[in-house]
């Protein structure tokens, strides 16, 4: 069946609407770097009139409660950033990829990545892996020229496949990258890059299990949703090869990326600690205020103003504007804004 029944076009889009998607990372909590994308999301669609759509990377073992979920989107909305598409809200959820993969179609049940990959390996784009990795190695399918995978089920024959199918062997599913292709992509943020083909793997679609890897599901909700900007984090740079080789092969328009630079907090113990923005507003801090200090982490106010509403941001920002370098947080500018809002609240 064609997937368009489940995902009609937009009645009310029209050029110049941003349908903006950004998929969330599977956390109890909102990080802020994830707000500062919320932000960035919540800014591109409201000037175009267009839709901030919001997604969840659910792929962990324990998905996250539902408690877990509404704390989440408690802090959006503290934020002013609510979404407008996620959850129960909007026509093309659900919106995780846990719940994409059993989306219901008259009397049948289907997994959307999973209808992807059947048409991928139908055209000859992908295939049935037995490889795996050797222990203490990277998961195949990235730039690691240690990888154990040495494309030895590239050319398997049917009668062979079936035969491991039948013995009940753990396989995944990958992408056949096509030799000897220069690749270029102009990030709006990180200027011109270049991948060759020769250098990367046959990478996987979807894990043993049946879940999607990111890029694979990023390609198709970001297709589906019809989004035409998605915003996410800057190690997401990594992954632009492979989903512009699965855009080609599916003959499908690619979303303008919005790559941002990671938040350096000087006061983190661990470069794995992530802020939260429940920290902030547990501490007192008012929405303004942070909302303020994450435009400021991007953005420069042409009157050289530290402390502006959010609609200058909203009117003023532009991608091209965003840093190429890692941003690090000023507390003293915090503070200071803190105490300008709260003086003009009194």
């Amino acid at each position: 069946m064609s997937l368009k029944a489940l995902f009609p076009p937009r009645w009310d889009w029209q050029p110049g609407k941003e349908i903006v998607s950004m998929c969330l990372r599977e956390f109890p909590y909102l990080a802020l770097q994830d707000a500062l994308g919320a932000l960035v999301a919540f800014t591109v669609a409201r000037r175009s009139a267009g839709k901030f759509v919001l997604q969840l990377d659910d792929t962990d073992p324990e998905p996250l409660s539902s408690g877990n979920l509404n704390h989440i989107l408690n802090m959006l909305s503290w934020l002013d950033l609510s979404p407008d598409e996620f959850d129960d809200l909007g026509q093309y959820g659900p919106y995780s990829w846990r719940e994409r993969r059993q989306l219901e179609y008259k009397d049948l049940k289907l997994d959307i990545y999973q209808e992807i990959v059947t048409s991928l390996i139908d055209q000859g784009w992908a295939y049935l892996c037995f490889c795996q990795p050797m222990h203490g190695q990277s998961p195949p399918g990235f730039f690691n020229s240690s990888s154990a995978y040495k494309q030895h089920c590239r050319e398997m024959s049917p009668d062979e496949i079936e035969h491991r199918l039948c013995m009940g062997q753990t396989h995944l599913v990958r992408f056949r990258v096509p030799n000897h292709r220069k690749l270029e992509y102009m990030d709006p943020v990180y200027g011109l890059h270049y991948f060759e083909t020769d250098l990367m793997e046959d990478f996987p679609l979807l894990t043993p299990d049946g879940m999607p890897m990111p890029y694979f599901a990023y390609v198709v909700d970001n297709h589906f949703m019809q989004a035409t900007v998605q915003v996410r984090r800057q190690s997401d740079l990594s992954i632009v090869p492979h989903e512009i080789l699965l855009s080609k092969a599916l003959g499908w328009d690619l979303p303008t990326w919005i790559h941002l630079p990671s938040i350096h907090d000087p006061t983190a113990q661990s470069l794995f600690e992530e802020l939260r923005v429940d920290q902030f507003h547990q501490q007192g801090y008012l929405p303004q205020t942070i909302l303020n200090f994450l435009a400021e982490l991007i953005w420069t106010h042409p009157e050289g103003k530290a402390v502006y509403p959010y609609a200058d941001f909203q009117q003023g920002f532009e991608i091209s504007q965003i840093p190429c370098k890692e941003l690090r947080l000023d507390y003293e500018l915090l503070s200071h804004i803190q105490r300008s809002y709260t003086m003009n609240k009194l």
